[in-house]
């Protein structure tokens, strides 16, 4: 059993993917833990955080030259569930982005090095909050959720 005060936080960014319509691209991961999060990874060594980004939902959703809108100028850590320490961290230092899809893209899960999402869903900011609501990224993802709605008025119907 690793000792969580002992280990430190692994640099992670994530993408908050847009539609045209102003919908957040939420993913269902597969795996142990199946529950709906926004495609997010590590940051390689010698990758700056918008190289880590970009790379991450090209390997994840086939999202190829994303419009960055906006990088949250603060990260903040979240914790890691007891059985994921054994990768050698207590969790992840989080930078997040606020993306554009083109028109009618559809993420294609096929296309990296592994196959991390088994479906997605575009939805407003109350119901990706609802559906993150029970994971262990929820305080991380509210709060950028909230930094961004500054920037853009997220569909808020249905």
């Amino acid at each position: 059993m690793h000792n969580r005060e002992k280990l430190g936080y692994r640099n992670n960014v994530s993408g908050f993917i847009i539609n045209p319509e102003n919908k957040i691209l939420l993913c269902k991961r597969i795996g142990h833990y199946t529950d709906w999060q926004i495609p997010q990874g590590g940051i390689d060594p010698g990758e700056t955080a918008e190289q880590a980004v970009l790379r991450e939902l090209e390997e994840e959703v086939n999202l190829v030259n994303p419009l960055i809108i906006s990088k949250a100028p603060f990260s903040l850590n979240y914790e890691w569930p007891d059985d994921l320490l054994d990768r050698g961290f207590r969790g992840q230092n989080q930078t997040a982005f606020l993306l554009t899809s083109p028109n009618n893209w559809i993420p294609d899960f096929t296309k990296g090095p592994e196959i991390e999402f088994s479906e997605y869903k575009w939805v407003n900011k109350e119901v990706f909050l609802e559906l993150t609501k029970e994971t262990f990224r929820f305080e991380t993802y509210s709060k950028f959720i909230e930094y961004f709605s500054a920037k853009i008025d997220f569909n808020i119907t249905n």
